[in-house]
């Protein structure tokens, strides 16, 4: 039987059989033309797990502060309880007594150390170091009156003054009259702190100042005589 022969004509490029061609996608929506929402939700797609720690954080703090609020309001109250019956015992002279703690009562310096940070507590110093003082415990009033808050308090200024006293009894006036000045009682204690230190141009500046600022003030009325004794304490000028 006779067979075809075997056709040795070369293929041509039209004959080979193409690749399917590959479906093609809708053209999605550029950035530019999607909603806010849509741009909200695609970012929380995107970032929910670090945006859930974040605010997971966020709750973890806001409920620390509450509770640490919490914590020092109840520490204020509890100051304030025992603040009352040592202020009693200070307010009557009984110095020693209101420092010191009998177990009953807690004294101003325990309430001090230990509520230092309340209000309560930072009017525990200033009580513990004025008790001190009058005790003529003098480093130690001056420790707990460097601990007083006194910023933005009428006791701020009584504070200060204590300080600059203890210096003057420690034979220091000098370091006394540089300490902070912003009323006219400390401005006259400063002067008296000159004088003492014979720095009579100093204590001058201080008494003009009491004059020209504050002379309504009840320490005006010393102002005279200090000039005076400041004008002794001046070196005398030479006759020409």
């Amino acid at each position: 039987m006779a067979t075809d022969p075997i056709s040795t004509a070369p293929v041509l490029a039209d004959d080979a059989v193409s690749a399917p061609a590959a479906p093609r996608r809708a053209p999605g929506p550029r950035p530019e033309q999607l909603s806010q929402t849509d741009r909200l939700w695609m970012f929380w797609e995107a970032n929910k797990r670090l945006v859930l720690t974040l605010a997971a954080a966020l709750v973890v703090a806001v409920l620390g502060v509450v509770a640490f609020l919490a914590w020092r309001a109840s520490k204020n109250d509890e100051a304030t309880d025992k603040l009352a019956d040592s202020v009693a015992l200070f307010e009557t002279g009984q110095f020693e007594q209101a420092l010191r703690s009998d177990g009953a009562r807690a004294g101003l310096k325990d309430i001090a150390d230990t509520y230092g940070g309340t209000k309560a507590g930072n009017l525990a110093q200033y009580y513990a170091a004025s008790a001190l003082y009058e005790l003529k415990r003098y480093d130690e009033a001056a420790t707990y009156f460097k601990a007083f808050d006194g910023d933005g308090t009428l006791l701020g200024p009584s504070a200060d003054a204590g300080l600059a006293a203890i210096l003057e009894n420690q034979n220091k006036p000098a370091d006394a009259a540089d300490s902070p000045l912003f009323t006219p009682m400390h401005l006259l204690s400063a002067a008296r702190a000159y004088l003492a230190a014979k720095r009579p141009d100093d204590a001058r500046r201080v008494l003009e100042r009491i004059e020209a600022d504050y002379a309504e003030s009840p320490e005006a009325q010393d102002v005279a005589f200090m000039l005076g004794q400041a004008d002794a304490l001046a070196p005398a000028t030479p006759a020409r």
